[in-house]
C-alpha cells in the first residue's frame, strides 16, 4: 500500500480524534480539578455548598451541559457568527460552495421520481446541429423548470 495513502488519512483522523474528543475530556477534567482543589476546597462557604469533588463534578456537568447547549444554539441560530464561519470556510476550501436556496429541492425531486434528462427529454436540442451544448444551457434550465411544474400538476 502506498505510504501516503495510509499516513495522511491517519494523521487527519488522529487530529480529529485528539482535538475533538481527547483534549475536550482532558480539558473538562483539568478545569474541574483545578477549580475544586484550588478554589472551592479552601473557601469554607463554598465547601459547604460542594462538600466533595464528586458533588461539584456532577453539578458542574449538568449546569455546564445546559449552558453549552444554549450557547451553541445561540451561535448557530441566533447570531451571524456561524454564517460568517461558513463563508470563510467556503473561501478557504475550493471544494465547498454556497448553494442557492431551493436548488437541492428541485434536484432531489427529479432524483426521487427517477427522472433524468434523457427520460424527460429523449433527444437533446443540439442533435443535428453544429452548436455546442453550452449554447443551450439557459434553455435547458428553463425547460427543466417547466418540466418540474408539469410533473407536479
Amino acid at each position: 500500500m502506498n505510504a501516503r495513502r495510509l499516513v495522511f488519512p491517519s494523521w487527519y483522523y488522529f487530529r480529529t480524534g485528539y482535538g475533538t474528543y481527547f483534549s475536550f475530556l482532558l480539558g473538562v477534567a483539568t478545569t474541574f480539578v483545578t477549580i475544586y482543589y484550588l478554589a472551592i476546597d479552601h473557601m469554607p462557604f463554598l465547601k459547604e455548598l460542594f462538600p466533595n469533588f464528586w458533588v461539584f463534578s456532577i453539578i458542574g456537568v449538568v449546569v455546564g451541559t445546559v449552558a453549552c447547549i444554549l450557547v451553541g444554539y445561540a451561535h448557530l441560530k441566533r447570531t451571524q457568527a456561524y454564517s460568517a464561519e461558513v463563508r470563510v470556510g467556503v473561501e478557504a476550501n475550493p471544494y465547498t460552495r454556497m448553494t442557492t436556496p431551493g436548488k437541492e429541492e428541485k434536484v432531489s425531486w427529479f432524483a426521487q421520481n427517477g427522472l433524468t434528462h434523457k427520460r424527460v427529454y429523449p433527444t437533446w436540442p443540439w442533435h443535428g446541429t453544429n452548436r455546442s451544448p453550452d449554447i443551450f444551457a439557459t434553455g435547458i434550465r428553463n425547460e427543466l423548470d417547466c418540466a418540474l411544474v408539469k410533473y407536479r400538476k
